[in-house]
C-alpha cells in the first residue's frame, strides 16, 4: 500500500477521533442536549478538512479565516443554533478544549519519548512513533475530566442558587410549580440514570392521570403495588418509574415517578429545558409554608443558560 495513502488514512482517523472527543467534552461542559449523530457529523467535517489541506491544490484552505469558518460550521452542526450567546459559549469552549487536548497529546508524546529530538526528522519520527499513544492517554484524561469536572462545577454553582420557576409538561398539560435547588438531591432514575425532580402531589394533581389521583386521594397515601395495575396499558404506564430514595427517619422508600414531555427551569434570566428527567411525586408537603413545592436536582439548575 502506498505510504501516502496510509498517512492520509491515519490523519483522517486521528482527526475524526480527536474532533469527536473535543465535541463530546464541550457537550459535557455546556450540558448541550445534542445527539451523538450530530457530534459525529461535525467531527467528520473537521477530519475531512484536515485531509484536504494535504492536497497541494487546496493549500489555500490553510488561511486563518478558513480555519475559523470550519470551526464555526462544526459547532453549528454539532450543537445547532440556540441564540448568539449560547453559540459563542459553545465556540469559545470548543477552542479552549481543542487547544487543551492538542497540548495534552503533544505533552504525552514528549513524555513518552526517551531521547531529545535530533532536528525536525527526529521530532517527526517521535510523533509518528507515539502518536496514537499520545491520543489514547490524552483522551483517557479528558474522559475522566468530562465525567467528573463538570459535575463538580455544577455542584459548586448550584450551591449559590435557590428559588427557581419550574414548568412541567406531561401528556400535553402543563403545571407551573415554585421550586428550590436542593444540592442534597442526588436522586436518579435507576433505569436510565436521568436526574429526578421531587414534586408535591397537590402541585401536580391537575396533570396526573385519574388512576393516580383516585389511589392517592382515598387516604393521602399511595400503594405503588396497585399503581401499575391501575394504569393498565395506557400511555401513562410506559411513563411510570418507581424511584428508590433514602431520607432521615426512613431507611429507604419508593416514590412514584413519571417521564414528562419536558420540563423548563427558569432562574433569573437563565432558562434550561430538557426531556432527560423524571418527576417523582411526593404525597406530603415539602415546605410547611409552601415557599417551594418541588426540589430540583442541582445538575438541572446549573445547566440553565442566559437567554
Amino acid at each position: 500500500m502506498p505510504a501516502g495513502v496510509v498517512y492520509l488514512d491515519q490523519v483522517l482517523l486521528g482527526s475524526l477521533v480527536m474532533n469527536y472527543a473535543i465535541l463530546w467534552v464541550v457537550a459535557r461542559f455546556i450540558r448541550a442536549g445534542c445527539g451523538q449523530g450530530r457530534l459525529l457529523g461535525a467531527a467528520a467535517l473537521g477530519s475531512m478538512y484536515s485531509v484536504a489541506v494535504f492536497i497541494p491544490a487546496l493549500f489555500g484552505l490553510l488561511t486563518f479565516w478558513h480555519k475559523v469558518l470550519v470551526s464555526v460550521v462544526m459547532v453549528g452542526v454539532g450543537f445547532g443554533w440556540r441564540g448568539p450567546r449560547n453559540f459563542l459559549a459553545c465556540l469559545g469552549c470548543f477552542y479552549l478544549v481543542s487547544f487543551t487536548l492538542g497540548g495534552a497529546v503533544w505533552g504525552f508524546i514528549s513524555l513518552l519519548q526517551s531521547n531529545s529530538y535530533s532536528g525536525v526528522a527526529g521530532m517527526l519520527s517521535s510523533v509518528d512513533r507515539y502518536f496514537w499513544y499520545g491520543i489514547v492517554l490524552a483522551l483517557a484524561s479528558f474522559w475522566l475530566a468530562g465525567q467528573k469536572w463538570p459535575s463538580f462545577l455544577r455542584g459548586r454553582a448550584a450551591e449559590r442558587n435557590y428559588g427557581v420557576d419550574l414548568t412541567i409538561c406531561i401528556m400535553g398539560r402543563q403545571a407551573r410549580v415554585p421550586a428550590m435547588v436542593d444540592t442534597g438531591n442526588h436522586l436518579t432514575d435507576p433505569l436510565t440514570g436521568r436526574p429526578v425532580i421531587v414534586a408535591e402531589y397537590n402541585a401536580l394533581a391537575d396533570v396526573l392521570p385519574a388512576e393516580f389521583r383516585l389511589l392517592t386521594e382515598r387516604d393521602g397515601s399511595l400503594d405503588l403495588a396497585k399503581l401499575p395495575e391501575s394504569l393498565g396499558n395506557s400511555a401513562w404506564a410506559a411513563r411510570f418509574r418507581p424511584i428508590p430514595f433514602r431520607s432521615l427517619g426512613l431507611d429507604q422508600g419508593m416514590l412514584p415517578g413519571f417521564r414528562p414531555d419536558w420540563v423548563g427551569v427558569k432562574q433569573g434570566e437563565s432558562i434550561y429545558r430538557t426531556r432527560e428527567v423524571v418527576i417523582a411525586v411526593c404525597c406530603r408537603p415539602l415546605h410547611e409554608h409552601g415557599s417551594y413545592r418541588a426540589l430540583i436536582h442541582p445538575d438541572l439548575a446549573a445547566a440553565a443558560v442566559p437567554v
